[in-house]
């Protein structure tokens, strides 16, 4: 199952025997294959670092924790570490083609939450203009290089328009009549 990562912010974590622990700040991806690495939490102590290794299940509105959970500091998890200071935070980045041309910025991704990879970005031109611009969605198979600066992306990507998808999705729901 695909999820947005704006849908994710705010979820809920909750310890082995399902009691509240705290809420999802941020998505913490390897910018080198997509894996989702752990996650920034709510947690009022110094260490609010989770790994993707301490969940044994997650659902859109909830992750629960495994018996062995800890929350750790950043410098404690070498992966997070790195990725944190590679700046692999998605929102706000540029998207280009590997031929240069400027497709827009990351307004939202999704990610797999049973196999915990990133599934797509969500590109717009006109980032302050999110209502007057088109949106497109551009699956990770596409995406060649993320740097610091640029999500790259190959010449061919089939990019297909938000709201495409949105009415795609629409009439899989509906009965045919």
């Amino acid at each position: 199952m695909y999820q947005s990562v704006k849908q994710l912010s705010g979820c809920e974590v909750l310890d082995p025997q399902g009691h509240r622990l705290c809420q999802i700040k941020r998505i913490i991806l390897d910018p080198n294959n997509g894996q989702v690495l752990g996650f920034i939490t709510t947690h009022h102590h110094p260490h609010s670092i989770l790994s993707i290794m301490d969940v044994i299940y997650w659902s859109r509105d909830h992750l629960k924790l495994g018996q062995n959970y800890e929350f750790h500091d950043q410098s404690e998890i070498v992966r997070i570490q790195s990725a944190l200071k590679e700046k692999s935070e998605l929102f706000g980045k540029k998207v280009k083609t590997e031929s240069e041309e400027q497709l827009g910025q990351i307004t939202d991704y999704s990610i797999d939450l049973k196999k915990h990879l990133l599934a797509s970005i969500t590109v717009q031109k006109n980032f302050l203009k999110l209502f007057f611009s088109t949106a497109l969605i551009i699956h990770y198979n596409s995406i060649l290089e993320i740097t610091p600066e640029y999500v790259i992306v190959r010449d061919g990507t089939v990019k297909m328009p938000l709201a495409q998808t949105l009415r795609d999705k629409s009439a899989e729901r509906s009965p045919a009549t």
